[in-house]
C-alpha cells in the first residue's frame, strides 16, 4: 500500500477577526496557496497519493468562539472523540449570529477555489486539498520547520505570516456590536448530499456545518440506488467509500465532536426521525430541500430547523463586485462531482472530449 504524502501550507493570521476579507485582503495569501498547489501538482507523487493541507493558524485565541480549547496533538492520524452530553436546544432558542459564518465562508471559498484552479490548470482533477482552521479543529498541528523547495520530497511544510490590511474600522463594529460575547451554537446540526469524489464544494459545506455544532454532526450520504440517473454513474464511488472519505475529512477539520454519518434512501434521512436536531446546512441549489425537511418535521411534531445556506464558491471577493457569478460557476462546473466523473470517463476512454 502506497503511503500518503502530506504537504502542509501554514498561513498564520494575527487573529480570528483578521481572517475576514475586509481585514486581510485575500490577495495577501492567494499567491502562497497557488505556489503550494503548483508545487503539489508538479511533485513526483500521483494525485491519489498526495494531500495538500492548508492550515489556517491564528496568533491569538478568541474567547468568543464556541470551540474547545486548543491542545497539542499528533497530525499524522486525526482521531474522533464523542461527547456524552445529551443536551438539546429548544425550538425557541435564538439563532446564533452569523459572525463566525461570515468569516469562514469567504475564507474557505478563496482557499479552495484558488487551489482548485491550479489543479484544473494542471489537469489533475482528483488531486486533494484540505483547508483546516486550527482553532476550530481544537488540536494544534505539530509540524517541523519549513522544507527546502525540492519537488522530489514526499512530505514538506511551508509557513507564511499573513499581515492584515490596514483599516480604520474595527471588524466587530463592521459586523455589529452583538459579537462581543461568546457565541452559542447548536448541540446537533445536520446536512446531506452525495459526497461523491469529495471536492471543494463538499468540503466547504462540511466545514461550515461542523463549525456550527458543539456536540454532534449528522451527515446523510445518498445511497447508490438513488443515483442511477446521475451522469457517468458507472464512475460513482461506492457508498462505503463515500462515507469513509467524508468521515476522514471531518476527522481533520473537527475531531472533537461526534460524526454520525449514515446512508439515506430518501431526501430526509435522520432529520425526519430524530427530534434532537436544531439546524440544517444546505447549498443554494438545495434550499428547497431544507424547507421540505421542516415541513416533514412539523408533521412529526418536531421543532423546525434553522436553515443555513452556503453560497457557491468564488475565486476572490473583489472579483464579484465587477462581474457576475461566472467564476463561481466555472470552478464548480469543472470540479464538481459530475465533472470529475466525466474526467475519469474520458481518462478511461469511454467519453469523447
Amino acid at each position: 500500500m502506497t503511503r500518503l504524502a502530506t504537504r502542509y501550507l501554514v498561513l498564520t493570521f494575527a487573529s480570528f477577526d483578521a481572517l475576514h476579507p475586509s481585514v486581510t485582503s485575500p490577495q495577501s495569501y492567494v499567491p502562497h496557496i497557488r505556489r503550494a498547489a503548483t508545487r503539489s501538482c508538479t511533485s513526483s507523487s500521483s494525485s491519489e497519493d498526495t494531500l495538500l493541507v492548508i492550515v489556517i493558524r491564528t496568533k491569538t485565541k478568541d474567547t468568543r468562539l464556541p470551540w474547545s480549547t486548543t491542545t497539542t496533538g499528533n497530525t499524522s492520524q486525526p482521531s474522533t472523540s464523542c461527547s456524552s452530553s445529551s443536551a438539546s436546544a429548544s425550538a425557541s432558542s435564538p439563532r446564533p449570529s452569523s459572525y463566525v459564518w461570515s468569516i469562514l465562508q469567504p475564507l474557505l471559498s478563496v482557499c479552495y477555489s484558488t487551489a482548485t484552479r491550479v489543479f484544473i490548470e494542471h489537469e489533475q482533477c482528483t488531486r486533494r486539498v484540505h483547508v483546516v482552521v486550527e482553532e476550530m479543529r481544537g488540536i494544534s498541528f505539530c509540524l517541523p520547520n519549513p522544507s527546502q523547495d525540492d519537488g522530489s520530497e514526499p512530505n514538506w511544510v511551508d509557513k507564511c505570516d499573513i499581515e492584515p490590511t490596514p483599516m480604520e474600522q474595527d471588524l466587530r463594529d463592521h459586523l455589529g456590536s452583538d459579537h462581543a460575547e461568546r457565541e452559542d451554537y447548536y448541540p446537533v446540526v445536520a446536512l446531506g448530499g452525495t459526497f461523491d469524489h469529495l471536492h471543494a464544494g463538499h468540503k466547504i459545506l462540511l466545514t461550515l456545518a461542523a463549525s456550527l455544532t458543539l456536540r454532534k454532526l449528522i451527515v446523510g450520504v445518498t445511497d447508490t440506488q438513488l443515483l442511477t440517473t446521475k451522469k457517468y454513474h458507472q464512475f460513482l464511488e461506492p457508498i462505503e467509500q463515500r462515507i469513509q472519505t467524508t468521515r476522514d475529512f471531518l476527522e481533520w477539520v473537527r475531531p472533537g465532536i461526534e460524526h454520525h454519518i449514515v446512508p439515506i434512501q430518501d431526501p430526509y434521512g435522520p432529520t425526519a426521525t430524530e427530534a434532537d436536531i436544531q439546524a440544517i446546512v444546505v447549498s443554494e441549489e438545495t434550499r428547497a430541500g431544507g424547507q421540505a425537511v421542516n415541513k416533514k418535521r412539523l408533521e412529526a411534531s418536531f421543532n423546525e430547523l434553522d436553515i443555513w445556506i452556503i453560497e457557491l464558491m468564488e475565486d476572490e471577493p473583489e472579483a464579484s463586485k465587477n462581474v457576475s457569478k461566472g467564476p463561481k460557476v466555472e470552478v464548480e462546473c469543472k470540479m464538481g462531482s459530475t465533472a470529475i466523473r466525466k474526467w475519469l470517463s474520458e481518462k478511461a476512454g469511454q467519453t469523447k472530449t
